[in-house]
């Protein structure tokens, strides 16, 4: 699988996989998941450990303090389901319109780069964080890129799903000691 998107990713073009059944869709699925997962956690770390080291820091993060004012139900839903469901619409669902055009592989990128500028609203900016910007948003950029891969590959409802259950998997430890805080 590692090979299969390396290849595209080199030179992406809009050919999906033909005649997989589910078992195979849900392969590579999962596969994705964790490439999706781990990138994008290694990118993350490297962002928050480059700001570490500047000294510069990374403050009043969005989801923070989303997870900290809603209740599991609600970071579910919104994490889960909507923002998924709504950000593959927006930024990979318009890759088939231009499955045959020339400059597919520019709009490809295009897409995930503007995904990955998007979630830039997570961050409370100031000077110093500002040139910092593309590396604390390489992480959403890496996933955009999965994403669409799967789009392309699958179709629009696997990149809703592959979104959902990375957001899911990411959040998901803060969401159960959100539970278990209920509960004392």
């Amino acid at each position: 699988m590692r090979q299969e998107v390396w290849a595209f990713l080199k030179k992406p073009n809009y050919k999906p996989y033909l005649e997989l059944g589910l078992r195979d869709k849900l392969s590579v699925f999962l596969k994705l998941l964790v490439l999706t997962f781990f990138f994008s956690l290694a990118f993350g770390f490297l962002g928050f450990a480059v700001a570490n080291a500047l000294d510069i820091p990374i403050e009043n993060h969005a989801i923070a303090e989303f997870i900290n004012e809603s209740n599991p139900l609600q970071i579910i839903l919104l994490v889960a389901v909507l923002a998924p469901l709504i950000e593959e619409l927006i930024f990979r669902g318009p890759l088939y319109f231009f499955r045959n055009f020339r400059y597919f592989p520019w709009i490809f990128y295009a897409s995930a780069i503007i995904f990955g500028a998007v979630h830039l609203s997570n961050f409370d900016l100031n000077e110093q964080l500002l040139w910092l910007s593309p590396l604390l948003i390489l992480p959403q950029i890496s996933a955009g890129i999965f994403m669409g891969f799967i789009r392309v590959k699958l179709g629009l409802f696997w990149s809703i799903l592959l979104h959902g259950a990375f957001n899911t998997l990411l959040l998901s430890p803060f969401i159960f000691i959100k539970i278990i805080k209920g509960f004392l």
